[in-house]
């Protein structure tokens, strides 16, 4: 594949993964709620999901996506849902006086589910499978061998990912840092607890 090619992709991946979105608006919930050291758990579970569903659609998950519309509206209700779970919980959390905003109480199990939840909101995104199932078939060679160009896809996007993500959450450790008062920190989670319910609503099949 032309080196053309693969510029052109990591420069759509770069407009994709840096226009806010539900992956982003995780980042930037997990930097403000649990410190910049979430950024890593969170990051990971983005990209063992983008990982999975760059290989399925490479292994042809998108001519099955085609043939079955049903699946691809039962992942996007299964996505829009656990958005806005994830609003209404932070939306509905109470002020705890003297309470810093990085406590936690079980870290080992708190960065587990950091993991898993975001794996879950990463593949359940239909914008990143759109994606992904838009892309991939314009870039792959099938006369060529296919472990290589999946290689070098799955190296170009963690790069563009990690870039994207690391910015989100050094940016919100660096804002939260000045805003950490409690009253201010609840307004941040309640805020993002919004615009997740937006963008959950947004995202339900009801056409």
């Amino acid at each position: 594949m032309p080196a053309g090619a693969w510029i052109a992709f990591a420069t759509a991946t770069l407009a994709a993964t840096g226009s806010p979105g539900p992956n982003a608006l995780l980042m930037v919930r997990n930097t403000s709620r649990y410190g910049l050291s979430s950024a890593a758990f969170t990051l990971s579970g983005n990209l063992s999901a983008r990982v999975a569903m760059a290989t399925a659609i490479m292994l042809g998950l998108s001519a099955l996506l085609s043939t079955s519309p049903l699946l691809l509206i039962v992942l996007r209700a299964a996505g829009a849902s656990y958005l806005i779970y994830l609003g209404a919980k932070a939306f509905v959390v109470r002020r705890k006086p003297g309470a810093l905003p990085q406590s936690v109480a079980s870290p080992r199990k708190r960065r587990s589910v950091l993991f898993l939840e975001a794996s879950a909101v990463s593949a359940a995104n239909p914008n990143t499978l759109g994606f992904f199932a838009a892309v991939i078939p314009q870039l792959v060679d099938v006369r060529a061998a296919l472990l290589p160009q999946l290689g070098t896809l799955l190296a170009i996007d963690a790069s563009v990912v990690v870039l994207v993500m690391s910015g989100y959450a050094v940016a919100t450790h660096l804002l939260h840092r000045r805003i950490c008062a409690n009253d201010r920190v609840l307004l941040i989670k309640r805020c993002g607890g919004v615009v997740l319910i937006i963008v959950g609503v947004t995202m339900l099949p009801l056409r």
